[in-house]
């Protein structure tokens, strides 16, 4: 008989999309390898029901520095929030999760967002890179 896991996944939602073309743009399509892309992922336990957590990624995409010679035709955020439930799991292992199974869980999600947003505004479609998320903290 197979046992049931003790951490599921609930659902998902996009919690804020922000999505700004740069009208000083004169360059070509966007190329991909071009493109500055930065992942960050947090969690945090439900106060009055710890068996609960929400894992939470941030993709931003060309964001430039004031002082950046780096010219993108678009910049986009967006943070999708994950729900998970967690029953009789040793908070070492539930960190574990957290920080590594989860956003591999929630990342396609995140990629097929950030594809059609920019698809939807007129760009060829950004195909996020794959990402092992235990490497990215070696």
């Amino acid at each position: 008989m197979r046992e049931e896991s003790r951490i599921r996944f609930i659902s998902y939602k996009i919690d804020s999309i922000h999505f700004e073309i740069n009208r000083d743009y004169v360059g070509e399509d966007q190329e991909d390898e071009n493109l500055s892309i930065n992942l960050t992922r947090s969690w945090a336990v439900h106060k009055e029901n710890p068996g609960d957590f929400i894992v939470t990624m941030l993709c931003e995409i060309n964001q430039r520095e004031e002082d950046s010679d780096s010219e993108m035709p678009f910049s986009l955020d967006i943070s999708l929030l994950g729900h998970f439930v967690a029953e009789q799991v040793e908070p070492s292992d539930l960190e574990v999760f957290a920080k590594y199974n989860a956003p591999s869980i929630l990342y396609p999600y995140l990629r097929a967002a950030v594809s059609q947003v920019v698809t939807m505004a007129g760009f060829d479609p950004v195909l996020l890179p794959i990402v092992n998320f235990r490497n990215e903290d070696e």
